[in-house]
């Protein structure tokens, strides 16, 4: 028995691996293998489909029928039902599941084979929520796509989330992804479960609700899942930034805990800039601190990219990187200020 395991005491729980998708055909079939080849040797799968219109639900079916080529995996369910968001999916597949733990993931992640394992063992310890690094893969490279990555990776690409942040230690925080978070079934279900009608946010909101309850959330760096998001361009990246930032705008009506400190100094930074930067045409006295306050986010952006450059060795990923960045908070706040507006109407 691995040596890990033998700190469970001869008890070896079930785990019920929860996987949501939609229209995945390029890498469920990895993703469920990469669960089928775990070290942990008691676990069963919980798929459910919300109603794919390419081959993802058949792969799915095939992969079912041949599960007892894999021992460890002691039961396989695999289900097509209307799930209008992530949280109804994964709510449906606990209903189905068996296990004392639950660990989530999706379908367009690749779980390491030490997964299970790095987070049952915290989980044991008395921890309530575990989970770890959430790394972004692609179909298509290119130097953009390259640099995105790192900036992601950084405070300020991130915004300090945890989904994105390089973490390299075990380490409490406040939120994880759902693509990469377990948790006890009793704990699970004292919450009853993610909130339905989040389209966005649904994993944070579910994190805040835990802690509200005492528990402590995990960040083990061990417990890895390759995400293949569809980030493969600086449009698709565009695009998931923009609704990203629009989902949270409308779900912080619902929840004003999901607003963050960090989106906050971001949105009041741009619209400072904006309205000092009107002002100054009609005012020379607006100029002044326009020009600080331009300085100030200059210097900071200027600093990040250059500590990506350096740390790359590449001049190209110091330009990138600052394009990106600025980029970036302009197009979540745009989205940001959307949602909210769009909110407020209905």
């Amino acid at each position: 028995m691995n040596k890990k395991l033998e700190s469970l005491e001869n008890e070896i729980p079930l785990i019920s691996v929860i996987i949501t998708g939609k229209n995945e055909e390029r890498v469920i079939k990895a993703c469920i293998n990469s669960i089928f080849e775990q070290n942990y040797p008691n676990f069963e799968i919980i798929y459910v489909d919300a109603e794919s219109t390419d081959q993802t639900y058949e792969i799915v079916s095939d992969l079912e029928n041949k599960k007892e080529i894999f021992t460890k995996c002691k039961r396989f369910v695999c289900t097509k039902k209307s799930a209008d968001s992530p949280g109804k999916g994964r709510n449906i597949g606990v209903k189905l599941s068996k296990g004392e733990f639950i660990a989530f993931t999706d379908a367009d992640c690749i779980v390491s084979k030490n997964w299970l394992e790095e987070l049952i063992i915290h989980l044991k310890k008395g921890n309530n929520v575990v989970g770890g690094p959430n790394t972004i893969k692609h179909f298509k490279s290119s130097k953009v796509v390259n640099t995105i990555d790192k900036v992601l990776g950084t405070f300020l690409g991130s915004s300090g989330a945890p989904q994105f942040l390089k973490i390299e230690k075990i380490t409490q925080v406040y939120a994880i992804p759902a693509c990469n978070l377990s948790l006890a079934r009793k704990t699970f279900d004292k919450l009853n479960g993610f909130n339905e009608e989040l389209r966005y946010n649904e994993d944070t909101d579910l994190c805040y609700r835990l802690t509200e309850k005492g528990c402590k959330i995990i960040y083990n760096p061990k417990a890895t899942v390759d995400h293949y998001m569809g980030l493969d361009s600086f449009k698709e990246f565009s695009k998931f930034v923009y609704n990203y930032g629009v989902g949270r705008g409308k779900n912080i009506l619902k929840n004003k805990k999901l607003f963050s400190y960090l989106h906050l100094i971001s949105l009041i930074t741009i619209f400072s800039i904006i309205s000092l930067s009107f002002l100054s045409i009609f005012f020379k006295e607006s100029v002044l601190p326009l020009g600080i306050l331009v300085l100030i986010c200059f210097s900071i952006i200027v600093a990040n990219s250059i500590f990506l450059g350096i740390k790359n060795r590449s001049i190209t990923i110091f330009l990138l990187s600052f394009f990106i960045l600025i980029s970036e908070h302009i197009i979540y706040n745009v989205g940001f200020v959307k949602g909210i507006s769009y909110a407020r109407k209905y």
